[in-house]
């Protein structure tokens, strides 16, 4: 090589080697540019993936929120009309994306949905998928998209019910798929070329865009190889790019142009989804084709001439940095607008943006909707001016007030009124905000409000509810409390705190150590035993226990009931039971048993009468007195059982209620069979179950009507005996005396018969003297008798011998027209007696038997053995000692005597003979031998019914029978 061309080789090399650099320089710059403009597309649609992504996980949150009030309303569990206006409530107000609220009960049946659709009723959906899992699990689950039974393409969020613990089914609610994606992905802006698509967590395609290779197409790619490791990497929960190429037409093997994707996950509830946005990247770098140009001239121009391409090169390098300065600002701000727009009108609550004068300059879609305005209407306008506070100057005054307080920087917050589009009005929590510069003027005011009717409805509800609860736990004197199995601390309410008295004691300070400290220890095991089946078996349990208040010794009782609660997969939560205090009605029982006790076993008859005179209620007294059953007395009245009372008397039973104080009475009671007997009553009256009852006690008082007889009777006989003691002894005394002048008249009378001759008229009227003295010592022989006084020559005999012996007289006594009839007891006793004394008795009786039968009749002689009781001598006074006797009884079908007759025969001088047939001392004379003799008389007797003496003669002690 020459040296003259050394300069051109020089400059030659030098010029390929500047040609060179230039060519590499343009491709390492075009690989740059080309890298920066894919990352900054990246950039860009994974920020408007991850906007999308959080408005509809913002969605999803805030219904399945929505959902998780409306599970713990009582209405929407139990499904009644408050129920249904509360589902159609919340469902008119989010009707855009929902398209059905159902209600579904723990089988998975459906009970209700809104709107209401009478085909879907009852239809069993336990087969869906989630709602297969919620009732295997009882947790909330959103699902997949599926095709509902109401025929559209839906995603359902549901919700557990629960009542008391009890897992009662679910609350779905059915959001319209297409409404998500319209709402979400229909702001994302799709260039040509440009399209995008959305798989679940399966890796199902649910949706794709427009722009695309179309749904089937799209659908079957994914199946394919090619795009498997993309789909891999959606369905991992992560977001990211990558590149890819779609299969071309079935039956070739040609691929589409390479094309870069951007996806994002998006996080519902238990499922998610992935959304991927993708371009061809010729498409991507599309702005890079001038650029491309304008360097090839530039390095052209620069293989010219070396200077001329210096200044390019630096100029060039100064145009990229600027132009890719500007691009990057423009991306910034484009993204920033689509990311404020797509949060800004996707939000629920009511947000807008002020100047610092209160001019509206934005709102967003859910503050236009709530009141149907147009943006229009509002832009520009006054805040308080706009249809958001139409008629209300009071609220327009405050927000005059409140906007300059907030252009003064002070964050504003304060519950209003607002009546919507549809008229109704309600509660908003509305904030006022200042935004500052970096210079910290406030350039912007950002009005925002969420709507808290139902929160505040749902809030005084409960404070009702709570209210209520404590007002009847008091009334009631009901407490309760809940123990948490795993940390065993617990719960009281007010009431249950009062009734174990512990209400002073710090609340962390109550667990179930206090609890059982006041338990009765005896009682321990028995509560234990019954926590520990609960929790084993999951069934309630009532029972009884003792306890004592805190710092009290008296011990007092309590009825409990105490259910389980489940808490995550149905594992055992807690206990929750509700506990009352039973002392006063353990003590009533109690008393009531007492009473009853009392009432059942009373000595006397206790009846229980209405103002009717029905008998309500006896007792067992009662029944035994009257011989009826309790059910037979309680079907009677007053009437039936007392035959005093006339019948047409019920109207004094009743006036007889309006008493003041207890009576006592005496009447008669008629028993079943009819019999009566004596009663005395003691009557009252007394409230029961609200009504005025007549209550009477009634004593049995037959043998005290006996006693008072006998009584009487003993007194009237001890009168006699008096009477007849004095008699006698005046009779004895006067037959002695007499005695003693008839001794005189008789001996003078002999003496002075032997010195009268016989047969003279002296003679003739001494013989009647000395008769008539004769006559006169039988009538002394009868009072000595009477006195007791006569010499009695008692010897054992055989009273059948004396009587036989005294019958022959007797019947020559007693006439022709008597017929006298012996009646001897063969093995009669022997009794000691002065034989002519049973013949004066005989004789006695006989002539007053004849004197009451003038017409004739029967008189009846008998003798018998009898055996005296203690019982029968309490009831004849007149016997003096119980014991063996020989009876001798004289019987007669005369004309019998009445009662005051009877107590009278025995008296000295009393007769019922005309005057001049009778001495009145017959009877008397009989009456004092038999008790000379140490025996009593007996006497029955009725008028038209004859007469019977019984004597009662004592047997003589170690003898033979007769």
């Amino acid at each position: 090589m020459s040296f003259s061309n050394k300069p051109k080789t020089y400059a030659w090399v030098a010029s390929v080697a500047m040609l060179a650099g230039c060519l590499y320089l343009l491709a390492s710059v075009y690989i740059e540019v080309r890298q920066q403009n894919l990352q900054q597309w990246s950039n860009q649609q994974s920020s408007l993936a991850k906007g999308v992504a959080k408005g509809m996980e913002g969605l999803f949150v805030r219904f399945q929120g929505s959902l998780n009030h409306l599970a713990e309303s009582d209405h929407v569990i139990e499904m009644d009309k408050q129920g249904q206006e509360m589902l159609a409530s919340f469902f008119s107000y989010n009707k855009g994306p929902l398209r059905a609220l159902t209600r579904i009960d723990q089988t998975g049946r459906i009970l209700d949905t809104w709107p209401p659709n009478p085909d879907v009723m009852g239809q069993d959906v336990s087969f869906q998928e989630h709602n297969a899992r919620l009732l295997a699990t009882r947790q909330p689950v959103a699902s997949e998209a599926f095709e509902a039974i109401q025929g559209y393409k839906a995603v359902a969020i549901a919700v557990p019910v629960f009542r008391d613990g009890v897992f009662r089914g679910c609350l779905s609610l059915l959001v319209s798929f297409e409404a998500i994606i319209e709402s979400f992905l229909g702001d994302i802006r799709l260039g040509q070329g440009e399209h995008a698509w959305v798989l679940s967590q399966k890796g199902q395609l649910l949706y794709a865009s427009a722009g695309g290779p179309g749904q089937a197409a799209m659908q079957a790619a994914l199946a394919s190889p090619a795009l498997s490791a993309l789909r891999d990497q959606m369905v991992s929960r992560e977001g990211g790019s990558g590149e890819f190429r779609l299969p071309g037409p079935p039956g070739q093997e040609s691929q589409g142009p390479p094309e870069l994707a951007v996806f994002h996950s998006i996080h519902l509830g238990g499922t998610f989804w992935s959304l991927a946005i993708a371009a061809q990247e010729d498409r991507i770098l599309e702005i890079m084709r001038g650029f491309t140009l304008r360097w090839i001239l530039i390095m052209a121009f620069l293989a010219g001439t070396l200077a001329l391409g210096s200044y390019h090169l630096i100029k060039a390098w100064a145009i990229l940095a600027e132009t890719k300065k500007r691009q990057k600002a423009e991306e910034a701000q484009r993204e920033s607008e689509q990311r404020f727009r797509a949060i800004f009108d996707s939000s629920f609550q009511f947000i807008g943006l002020l100047t610092p004068e209160g001019r509206v300059r934005e709102a967003n879609r859910a503050a236009l909707d709530f009141a149907g305005l147009k943006r229009e209407e509002v832009i520009g306008r006054y805040f308080w001016d706009t249809g958001w506070w139409a008629g209300d100057e009071e609220q327009k005054q405050w927000l005059r007030q409140a906007v300059a307080q907030a252009a003064g920087g002070s964050f504003v917050r304060q519950e209003v009124e607002h009546h919507g589009a549809g008229g109704a009005r309600q509660t908003m929590d509305f904030s006022l905000k200042p935004v500052r510069d970096q210079q910290g003027r406030v350039v912007m005011l950002i009005p925002e409000a969420r709507d808290i009717t139902d929160r505040k409805n749902m809030a005084e509800a409960l404070k009702q509810n709570q209210d209520r609860l404590r007002k009847a736990q008091e009334m009631a004197q009901v407490g309760n409390w809940e123990m948490d199995l795993a940390t065993r601390e617990m719960w009281w309410s007010e009431e249950a705190l009062r009734m174990f008295g512990v209400e002073g004691l710090p609340r962390g300070s109550l667990g179930i150590g206090t609890l059982r400290g006041l338990v009765h220890a005896d009682d321990l095991p028995r509560l234990d035993q019954a926590a520990q089946d609960m929790v084993a078996d999951g069934l309630p349990r009532e029972l009884e226990f003792r306890f004592r208040r805190y710092n009290h010794e008296e011990t007092r009782h309590a009825h409990s009931r105490a259910e389980l609660v489940r808490g995550a997969q149905g594992k055992p939560a807690k206990i929750a039971a509700t506990v009352q205090d039973i002392s006063e009605r353990k003590r009533a029982e109690e008393d009531l048993r007492l009473t009853q006790f009392c009432f059942d076993n009373a000595s006397v008859a206790i009846f229980l009468v209405d103002r009717q005179a029905r008998i309500f209620k006896v007792n067992r007294q009662a029944c035994q007195n009257l011989q009826y059953t309790p059910e037979e007395l309680c079907s009677l009245t007053i009437y039936d059982i007392d035959p005093v009372i006339p019948r047409g008397k019920e109207g004094s039973i009743a006036e007889s209620f309006q008493g003041e104080g207890p009576w006592v009475f005496e009447t008669v009671h008629r028993r079943k069979d009819g019999t009566t007997f004596p009663v005395e009553i003691f009557r009252g009256l007394v409230m029961h179950q609200g009504q005025r009852f007549g209550i009477t006690f009634v004593t049995d008082i037959s043998e005290r009507k006996r006693a008072e007889q006998e009584k009487q009777e003993l007194q009237g006989q001890l009168l006699q005996a008096q009477k007849m003691e004095a008699i006698g002894r005046l009779a004895g005394g006067v037959a002695h005396d007499f005695n003693n002048m008839l001794s005189v008249i008789m001996g003078y009378s002999e003496l002075l018969g032997a010195a009268l001759p016989p047969g003279g008229p002296p003679a003739k009227y001494l013989s009647q003297i000395a008769d008539a003295a004769a006559r006169s010592r039988g009538i002394t022989r009868q009072l000595l008798a009477f006195s007791r006084k006569q010499i009695v020559e008692a010897q054992p005999h055989v009273l059948n011998e004396l009587i036989s012996g005294t019958c022959k007289t007797l019947s020559h006594l007693i006439g022709e027209n008597i017929d006298l009839q012996p009646r001897l007891l063969d093995g009669l006793w022997l009794a000691k007696v002065d034989p002519s004394q049973i013949d004066q008795i005989l004789v006695n009786l006989a002539v007053n038997a004849r004197d009451a039968m003038p017409q004739g009749g029967k008189l009846v002689i008998e003798t018998a053995n009898v055996v005296i009781e203690e019982r029968y001598r309490q009831l004849h006074p007149g016997c003096e000692r119980p014991g063996d006797y020989v009876m001798m009884a004289v019987s007669d079908t005369g004309t019998g005597m009445d009662r005051e007759t009877v107590g009278r025969i025995f008296e000295p001088f009393f007769t019922t003979k005309e005057v001049g047939k009778g001495t009145g001392l017959g009877l008397a004379t009989v009456h004092g031998i038999v008790k000379q003799n140490g025996g009593f008389i007996n006497v029955y007797s009725e008028p038209g019914h004859g007469t019977s003496f019984r004597l009662y003669l004592p047997r003589l002690e170690g003898d033979h029978p007769g």
